[in-house]
């Protein structure tokens, strides 16, 4: 939440939001904002903490098998002919990690 933006590795779509929840979250902004223009130190702290915020179609199956993503392993084997969960991919790869050791 206090993380310099433009140092920080990776995006948290939850910083689109503000909080749905305070009335006064954009007259706190243009507070701030006035503060910072005139040259005070000020922390930005009106995004909200809340992942439910967040919606969409992540992790969503899509609705044809050939829309599948494919899982290509080093033996050629591509899993064309078998569906494996999201959850065991890591499983998967650790094993091909480690056996080829």
């Amino acid at each position: 939440r206090t993380v310099d933006i433009h140092r920080k590795p990776g995006y948290d779509p939850v910083e689109m939001f503000t909080n749905p929840k305070d009335k006064l979250v954009l007259p706190k902004i243009m507070w701030k904002l006035l503060r910072k223009k005139l040259g005070f130190r000020t922390l930005m702290d009106f995004i909200p903490l809340d992942a439910s915020l967040v919606k969409g179609s992540h992790g969503r199956k899509p609705d044809s098998e050939e829309d599948f993503p494919i899982f290509i392993r080093p033996d050629n084997r591509s899993g064309r002919d078998m569906i494996i969960k999201a959850t065991d991919v890591f499983n998967i790869l650790y094993r091909e990690i480690t056996n080829n050791k």
